[in-house]
This record gives structure tokens, sequence and C-alpha cells, in this order.
């Protein structure tokens, strides 16, 4: 996305100065001038098109349409659209203030950039959200791993049957309890 914000900028500054290469106060010399600015800003576009690359993989030059670059949890691979940001794809390869020329190339350029930085941001929250799941799941399965190696089996058992055994006998004093209680009001029953 940076690098498309850069191409973005550079398209933004091309507009500008075709705005004022159209101004009819304009001299050709001036205009001379305007086109080789803009000859710079498009040089600068085609390298950031030919040397924007992730893991040696070009990003932006077109040769590639996409690239896988994670599986998540499920087996679900992802995969990032690559922008194709070179002078052809924007349409502006020949674009020249020194003869009849239109602003709205420089538009409908600005607008591929635009989308492809949009598909980008798409695509980023896509990966942040499978990112999200993996480390959740990640964090989870090493939590229960940890529970289950740090249990003290026999430890465990032995305090699992004192409780067993301490509940039994306070079951058996709260019978014992009622029994009595039950055979006392009985007494008191008999003898009214």
């Amino acid at each position: 996305d940076g690098a498309l914000s850069g191409v973005a900028d550079y398209l933004q500054r091309i507009k500008e100065l075709a705005v004022k290469a159209g101004n009819g106060l304009i001299t050709n010399d001036d205009k001379k001038a305007i086109q080789s600015e803009i000859d710079q800003l498009k040089e600068g576009i085609s390298n950031s098109a030919s040397t924007t690359e992730y893991n040696g993989i070009k990003l932006l030059d077109g040769s590639r349409s996409s690239m896988q670059i994670i599986s998540d949890g499920n087996g679900t691979s992802h995969e990032l659209e690559n922008v194709n940001s070179t002078l052809d794809a924007l349409g502006i390869k020949d674009f020249s203030v020194m003869g009849n020329y239109d602003i709205g190339d420089i538009d409908k350029a600005l607008e591929k950039v635009s989308n492809g930085r949009t598909q980008i941001g798409a695509q980023a929250n896509g990966l942040e959200s499978a990112f999200n799941y993996n480390s959740i799941a990640s964090y989870n399965t090493t939590a229960s791993k940890s529970r289950l190696s740090d249990t003290e089996y026999g430890e465990y058992v032995s305090k699992l049957q004192k409780e067993t055994n301490l509940n039994t006998y306070k079951l058996m004093m709260q019978k014992k309890q009622q029994q009595n209680e039950a055979s006392n009001i009985a007494r008191i029953m008999t003898s009214i």
C-alpha cells in the first residue's frame, strides 16, 4: 500500500501540472519544463512498479496476477491480488502536455490506483483476521498442553479420592442426623 500511495502522489502531481499546462498563458518553453517534470514523475511511477517486491516477488509490475501468502488453521489459502501499476496498465505511458491531452487519463489512472489500494486494504484485513485466529488457536493449544503437562496425576487422583470420601462421610452424618431427628419426633408424637 505504501508504494501505491507514492504512485498516487505522483499521479496527483502530474494532474496538477497538466492543469497548469492547460493555462492559455503558458509558453511553449514553460510546457517543456512542465513535461520534463511529468517525465520524471512517470519515471518514479515506473521505478515503484519495477522495484516493489515481497520475498523476491514483484508486486506492482504486472508479472504476476496474485500470490499465495498464508494458510489459516482450517487449511484455507489466502491469495493477494497484485496491482499492476506500470505506465501501460495505468494508461499514461504516452501522456504529454506538448500536444492534445486528456486530464481524464490521469483521473482514470488515479482511480485504478485507488481501487488497488482498496483491494489491498480488504485483503490485509482478511489476513489480519486469519493471523488473529491462528494466534488465538495457538495460544489455546499451548495453554491446554501446559495444563495437561502440569497435572500431577497421582496427586490429582489422591485429592479426588479424599474429596469423595469426605462427601460420603458428610452424607452419612446427615443421614444419621435425620434419623435421630425422626426418632425424636416419633417419641414426641407417641407421648402426646
